[in-house]
């Protein structure tokens, strides 16, 4: 169904301290110092200030093929829960596709279309369209900025997607909010303005979607949940918030 639940267990609350390297970040809980893995390559600095903002963590089992004994689920930031594992705006799609496609009939993850693999096609009676995901953590006065990294892999995505898109193939990109606090997407054209650039050149060209979840915090039941999506416009030019500082160019 178009407006399923995506929910994410965790099984305690620590306090952030720091970040040794991407894919790990150090926590408090109780005068112990636990390495977590963190599952976004991204920045979090937005996110994150150490030894004060609360993080909800999953215990893993000791491994031997492991590192860290958990797993970072979401940051408590001010205006809200907001989730930090990179593989939950895809999972979120999965469900949630027909607010965006209502004519598709299916969904196909990592297909390969053209020579070019995407995230997902979508199936319909009437054809089908190609699709690639990103989840946005970052959020300015309402505004769910991306990328929160410079971002060469997501550059080639948008390239793609335009050369699809002229070839005849519907082609979608589709930002997926990870927070509940997000009105509109955009560019974050000071950290990477070749794909704000590309963003504001395509539009038109490749169709651009948003999906808003509320992201809420069920404490009795240990979950993080993603739930009653709404869409949400993308200015993909940055025309109403110049303080972005604009995505032509």
């Amino acid at each position: 169904m178009a407006g399923e639940d995506v929910a994410l267990r965790f099984d305690y609350e620590a306090v952030y301290l720091g970040r040794p390297n991407r894919f790990t970040v150090i926590v408090a809980r109780g005068g112990e110092r636990l390495a977590c893995h963190l599952h976004d390559t991204g920045r979090i600095d937005h996110l994150a200030q150490p030894g004060s903002t609360r993080v909800l963590v999953r215990g893993r089992p000791p491994s031997l093929a492991r590192r860290t004994s958990c797993d970072v689920v979401a940051f408590i930031a001010d205006e809200g829960p907001v989730v930090a594992d990179s593989s939950v705006p895809n999972m979120a799609f999965s469900k949630w596709f027909r607010l965006v496609a209502p004519w598709a009939e299916g969904v196909e993850a990592e297909r390969s279309v053209m020579g070019s693999r995407f995230d997902f096609v979508l199936l319909g009676p009437r054809g089908f369209a190609v699709v690639e995901v990103k989840g946005v953590n970052k959020a300015v006065g309402g505004y769910g900025l991306f990328p929160n990294a410079p971002s060469p892999r997501a550059r080639r995505h948008l390239d793609t997607l335009a050369s699809v898109a002229r070839s005849g193939v519907r082609a979608m990109l589709v930002f997926v909010a990870l927070r509940g606090d997000v009105r509109v997407f955009g560019p974050d054209a000071p950290v990477d303005r070749g794909f704000a650039g590309r963003l504001c050149a395509y539009r038109g060209i490749v169709e651009y979607h948003g999906l808003v979840p509320r992201v809420e915090v069920e404490w009795d039941s240990g979950l993080v949940v993603l739930r009653d999506p709404r869409e949400a416009p993308v200015d993909a030019c940055l025309e109403g918030f110049p303080g972005a500082g604009g995505g032509k160019g």
